[in-house]
């Protein structure tokens, strides 16, 4: 495939398969070489133990000098050799007395190869192979917490067990005690761990900072264990050092809090928690304090806060469940639902080994009240097929009743779920309510008689025909229709639970009165029959007070308020200790404000301040603060609000405040003081307050946001508050927004799920034609045919569309792109007559023909526009056809071109770049000092031009050629510090990582192949040749990793490239150099299927290398000799000479030289073998021999 003789033996050379000449000096090597690893010139000894392993491979120093190799190259964070030269140290040296260090550092190289479970395996095998070694402990501990770390905790407690009892005075011991005691602490066995720190504490060798540590965790555990007192002896007992400070007072912070001292130890744990970065072993625990305490609080943003904190920290599974369980249900009594259905549907998809009873029941629920009842419904059977012997069974069969009647109208369905509750061992509440619900399925489906048999059968449902009758006078005056059927059903089963047999006439108004007033409708009869209740003697105290709360809030309602306030004042009087005497009491108030004359304002403030809840305080004194505002000026109502101190308040009490403060702030004219109030509302964790403050942020338009905040903003709106109201508005400004913020790709996402149908909600065709368009431009760089057909669909679908001339002209680059001048042209055309109106060329055309170097078309497309245009654009368009001469090599038109430009006295760019051309037409002539001698004049003569980048790059160019690179180099840096964000940059790093590959700097050459694949996708050929080079630079530079994804990237990206095949073929080789044997295997087979001559000699070859790398040498041999009988083996290249040689290497591997001579010896004696090769081969010969 196009690779040289020499190539692959250089291949082999690199691998280390080919003997270097013996060396008359090897003992002096070595000594030399153990001298330079005593001083720590590690690059030095490795050069040095090298030569002296290859200068005599008999020597005795071999495996001493082979176990230093392996430690320099750890040293020098080369981890593969060193793994290498280890495992041929055990393997050759089977006697070698070191072999102890040899096994551990075995293990250390292939933990830094990123391997740790394998790298456990050894250093647990080193300790089992040489359990004397002092390093046997150390490998335990490392083994240890590594399991530790990969969260195998079962093994890891083992380890540590065996460290501790095998080792009992080792130092190792008290950090395996330790590591052991902080796995039982994250595993929530707090009494086994408190043993393990105690035993710390009580231990005669101990450090202090160790004996510090554990009276600290002891601390802890005992306030897991809820002894606080223990705990605060605990500390007393520390001595505490500066390195433990955070964490005695984290401790601290804790007892305060378990006192229920808020202010003391909330400030003080979060101040700690801000310092420390997160430790995944206990940050959780810390986070879940918090969280939990501040849900106690009803602070329901900081707990949701301290809650999603928990998740990119913890590697634990149940804790990643839990604090999605928990943070969903604050979001639920923060009101939003949608965030909390989220976070629990991702808890209970992500985690299935963690799905709980309740978390499947909280999903149901959350799912019914966002509106989808057939997916709610769906998740009440699943639990009830799962668990369906939990106590919470019958309720929820229940519940998935009322949902299939309520919301699906499956009348049948419902009652079908309802009978196995009438029956059986269920509480007799279940039973009243499936019967009372029952029964309304058979009312509502005109079965009246059904309906009363069923509630005869349960006499607590219907306790008698006066009941009966008061049903029936209640469904007169109200039809179910009109009702909301929750409201009734929930009405009705108050009227039956409250209603007192033995007094029915005045409980019957009662009742009657309760449930009109529940159902929100009739609230004058409602009120009519609650009057009639109170006039009776007949009402318990219960129903009394509930009957006059009820009254009062009706007439309040109903705009009574002499009367109301009389009723409040009555209720006052008689349940001044009730719990709804304070919301009574506010509204009390909040009407003695709305009525008050200026004379009552001093009365009424006397009154607030009195008030116990302090909520309602400040919600109050909001009400009489905008009551004032009706006389006083706009500037004393700010005042009087921010004097209000919203900090100690509820969320959703702060939250109505700071919205009415922002919203004055804002007609003051104080927007940003405004803005940093919405800001805070916009984190809120209040749904309603979050939305509002988004909402407001968004409104405040381009003018106030850059547009990544712009962008920031509308994801955070989109991604909280999807099915809101005004969504499909803000989709459409976040698409535009996301263009405008070149998230192209990020848009195209959503946009392929919204055209493909999954989020096609929207009756707005503007979005729908905005998301077509958005997924071609992502696709425009990466994928143009994809593209294409993307824009063609969207001109079928849409053809009087809003984006025709965007369409047409991605089409037109698209075009360009791919090398389609003539269809690009055309494109370019129609683009021109659906924005403009008109046919014939463009500038966009001329500089399409120009760009691919078709410059005689260009000149005619430019003479065309010259017709068309005026200045400054006249004068642009002489300057690309003065460039089109000189690039045709016709200076004197070009000249001709360039005086009728200078007799306009153009601007310094216009002569800046006529300048720069004609140095440009030199370099191409190959006169490259006189090229470099013009550029120097328009760099120093127009030191302020746009040009200037360019001309720079230019005579970077004429350097290179001239065989100046070094120069060429510094020019190239100056441009990347003086001019980042010119349109050339991308260009200058092409060239700087060109200029470093042929250096074989590789380093740097990939460091600018990086920014150039992380920056600048287009142009792809440009792009292309980077991420090739950058692939080769890689591989070079031992990254086999990176030139692996780098390489896949190459192949998904370019599918049609001429060396795709080889570029597959470096897939299966970067596999097997990364250590993946049986995936290259499997790679290198699946791509040797159909191929036949070099191309399967090639792969065939590799297959068998890879085997061989895996150390399976016999099947190796097999696969070597499979390729003497392909057909055209040595065609473009002869793969049977080096596969005769891996077939010797092979066989000394299996210790039979006998065949690996015969092998060597088929090289030397084939004719038409490269003598490279030969000399090879005969050396193998007399090293075998002795010769």
């Amino acid at each position: 495939m196009g690779r040289s003789t020499l190539s692959v033996l250089l291949l082999f050379l690199s691998a280390g398969f080919l003997h270097a000449q013996d060396h008359p000096a090897g003992t002096q090597l070595f000594q030399s070489g153990r001298q330079l690893f005593i001083q720590k010139n590690y690059s030095r000894a490795i050069q040095q133990l090298n030569e002296a392993l290859s200068a005599d491979p008999t020597a005795g120093y071999q495996p001493d000098a082979r176990l230093l190799l392996t430690r320099a190259y750890l040293e020098t964070s080369q981890p593969e050799p060193a793994r290498r030269e280890a495992e041929r140290l055990i393997r050759e040296f089977p006697r070698f007395n070191g072999l102890d260090s040899t096994w551990y550092y075995r293990a250390e190289a292939t933990h830094r190869l990123g391997q740790p479970g394998a790298a456990a395996d050894l250093w647990e095998l080193t300790a089992s192979n040489y359990p004397l070694s002092p390093l046997s402990p150390v490998s335990l501990l490392k083994a240890g917490r590594i399991q530790k770390e990969l969260q195998q905790f079962d093994q890891a407690r083992r380890i540590y067990l065996r460290l501790i009892n095998d080792y009992p005075n080792v130092p190792e011991q008290l950090e395996a005690q330790s590591d052991l005691g902080e796995l039982l602490y994250f595993l929530d066995e707090f009494e086994a761990a408190r043993q393990r720190f105690q035993s710390i504490v009580n231990h005669p060798k101990a450090t202090p900072a160790a004996i510090q540590s554990a009276r600290l965790r002891l601390a802890e555990i005992y306030l897991n264990l809820k002894d606080p007192g223990s705990a605060e002896n605990s500390l007393k007992n520390a001595t505490i050092t500066e390195a433990f400070r955070n964490r005695f007072e984290f401790v601290t912070a804790q007892i305060f809090i378990q006192q229920n001292q808020w202010e003391k130890g909330l400030p003080l744990a979060e101040s700690i928690l801000a310092k420390d970065p997160p430790d995944p072993a206990v940050y959780p625990r810390y986070a879940f304090l918090m969280a939990r305490t501040y849900r106690r609080l009803q602070k329901y943003s900081q707990s949701i806060d301290w809650y999603l904190k928990i998740l990119p920290v913890s590697r634990s599974e149940q804790r990643q469940f839990t604090a999605r369980v928990e943070a969903a249900s604050v979001l639920v009594q923060a009101g939003d639902t949608a965030r909390a259905l989220s976070l629990i549907s991702e808890a209970n998809r992500l985690y299935p080994g963690q799905q709980t009873p309740q978390s499947l029941v909280l999903e149901a629920r959350l799912t019914d009240l966002t509106g989808k009842y057939e997916t709610a419904f769906s998740l009440y059977k699943q639990f009830l097929e799962i668990y369906k012997d939990h106590p919470e069974a019958d309720r929820v069969r229940y519940e998935a009743a009322l949902l299939a009647w309520n919301r699906l109208k499956l009348r049948s369905l419902a009652i079908d779920l309802l009978t196995p509750l009438m029956v059986g061992d269920q509480s007799s509440a279940l039973k009243d309510d499936a019967a009372w619900l029952t029964g309304l399925l058979y009312l509502e489906s005109g079965f009246t008689g059904d309906a009363f048999r069923i509630w005869d059968q349960f006499p607590n449902t219907f306790p008698g025909s006066d009941y009966q009758a008061a049903i029936r006078s209640v469904m007169d005056t109200l039809t179910i229709p009109k009702l909301n059927t929750r409201d009734f059903t929930s009405g009705m089963a108050d009227l039956v639970a409250n209603l007192n047999p033995s007094n029915p006439k005045g409980t019957i108004h009662y009742g009657i009165g309760k449930l009109i007033f529940s159902t929100g409708i009739y609230l004058s009869t409602a009120a009519s029959h609650l009057r009639n209740s109170l006039g009776s003697t007949e009402l318990s105290p219960a129903q009394r007070e509930d009957a006059l709360y009820m009254l009062a809030m009706l007439t309040h309602e109903l705009g009574n308020h002499d009367e109301s306030l009389g009723l409040i004042q009555s209720y006052l009087q008689q349940f001044p200790n009730q719990p709804r005497a304070p919301e009574l009491q506010s509204l009390y108030l909040e009407m003695r404000i709305d009525r008050a004359e200026t004379r009552e304002i001093t009365d009424i403030e006397r009154l607030i301040s009195l008030h116990q809840d302090p909520d309602l305080r400040a919600l109050l004194t909001l009400r009489l603060a905008l009551r004032r505002s009706m006389t006083e000026q706009n500037q004393d109502l700010i005042a009087r609000l921010k004097a209000i101190e919203t900090t100690r308040l509820k969320d959703e009490t702060a939250g109505q405040i700071k919205k009415v403060l922002s919203t004055r702030l804002a007609a003051a004219g104080d927007t940003s003081g405004a803005i940093r109030i919405w800001q805070d509302l916009s984190r809120s964790g209040l749904s309603a307050d979050s939305e509002w403050g988004l909402r407001q942020l968004i409104g405040c338009g381009p003018g106030f946001f850059p547009v990544l905040e712009r962008f920031d903003l509308l994801t955070r709106y989109l991604d909280r508050f999807y099915y809101s109201s005004i969504a499909d508005q803000f989709r459409v400004q976040w698409l535009e927004t996301a263009l405008e913020a070149g998230k192209t790709s990020v848009a195209a996402d959503w946009c392929n799920q919204f055209v493909a149908g999954e989020r096609l909600f929207s009756n707005d065709q503007s979005m729908v034609e905005l998301a077509y368009y958005t997924r071609a431009r992502a696709l425009q760089s990466t994928d143009p045919t994809a593209a294409m057909k993307i824009l063609r669909e969207y001109l079928e679908n849409f053809p009087d569309g809003k984006f025709l001339a965007e369409s047409y002209r991605t089409m037109a680059l698209i075009s360009r792109q791919t090398g389609d001048l003539e269809l690009a042209a055309s494109y370019f055309k129609l683009s021109n007559v659906y924005s403009l109106g008109k046919t014939g060329t463009s500038p966009e055309i001329a500089d399409l023909y120009f760009s691919n170097g078709d410059y005689r078309q260009a000149i005619r497309e430019y003479t065309i526009l010259m017709n068309q245009l005026s200045e400054p654009d006249l004068t642009s368009v002489q300057l690309k056809i003065t460039s089109a001469y000189y690039r045709l090599q016709n200076p004197g038109l070009a000249e001709k071109m360039e005086k009728q430009i200078l007799q306009k006295s153009p601007s310094v760019d216009i002569r800046a770049g006529l300048a720069t051309e004609r140095a440009d037409y030199l370099i191409g002539m190959q006169q490259y000092t006189a090229a470099i001698a013009a550029l120097d004049g328009v760099i120093k003569s127009f030191s302020g031009s746009v040009w200037i980048p360019r001309a720079l790059l230019k005579k970077c160019k004429a350097l290179e050629l001239d065989g100046k690179s070094d120069q060429a180099v510094v020019i190239y840096q100056d441009l990347i510090r003086d001019y980042p964000t010119s349109e050339i940059i991308s260009d200058v790093y092409l060239s700087l990582g060109n200029y470093y590959f042929r250096k074989e700097a590789f380093d740097k050459a990939i460091t600018n192949y990086k920014i150039i694949i992380d920056r600048y996708p287009t142009p792809v050929d440009r792009f292309q040749s980077a991420l090739n080079n950058l692939i080769i630079a890689n591989e070079k530079y031992g990254f086999y990793d990176r030139a692996l994804e780098d390489l896949k990237v190459y192949i998904d990206r370019f599918p049609q490239d001429p060396e795709i095949l080889d570029k597959k073929i470096k897939v299966g080789i970067l596999l097997q150099k990364t250590g993946n044997h049986l995936q290259s295997i499997t790679y290198l087979s699946q791509l040797l299927q159909g191929t036949s001559g070099g191309l399967k000699a090639e792969i065939t070859y590799y297959l068998g290398e890879t085997w061989f790398a895996k150390g399976d040498y016999l099947k190796a041999v097999e696969v070597f000799a499979e390729i003497e009988s392909i057909k055209g083996a040595t065609e473009q290249l002869d793969w049977i000479t080096p596969a005769q040689y891996m077939t010797g290497q092979a066989w000394e591997k299996t210790g039979d030289q006998k065949k690996a001579l015969d092998a060597y010896t088929r090289i030397v004696k084939r004719p038409g073998v490269d003598p490279i090769f030969k000399k090879a081969a005969q050396k193998e010969i007399n090293r075998l021999k002795g010769n």
